[in-house]
């Protein structure tokens, strides 16, 4: 992540995504992204990291399961 963090628009939420978005794995689930980012979102609440950049963090967990982007996924009925 470091050499491409300069690349990255929101490297500190993508940093955050990077490492919950697998807090919650359970391969007989479909909602596994869900519950990582409601994990993340939960232990870090009171910590002092932005909600815009939760929200983006979390829409960067969500975009895993599908394996595409935030913004693409955004875009999808």
């Amino acid at each position: 992540f470091v050499p491409l963090q300069s690349q990255c628009n929101g490297p500190a939420a993508a940093a955050l995504a990077i490492f919950f978005h697998d807090a919650v794995y359970d391969p007989a689930r479909r909602d596994n992204e869900a519950r990582s980012a409601e994990v993340m979102a939960a232990m870090l609440a009171e910590s002092g990291v932005g909600a815009e950049r939760l929200d983006t963090a979390v829409g960067i967990i969500h975009a895993t399961q599908a394996h595409s982007s935030p913004e693409r996924r955004l875009r999808s009925p």
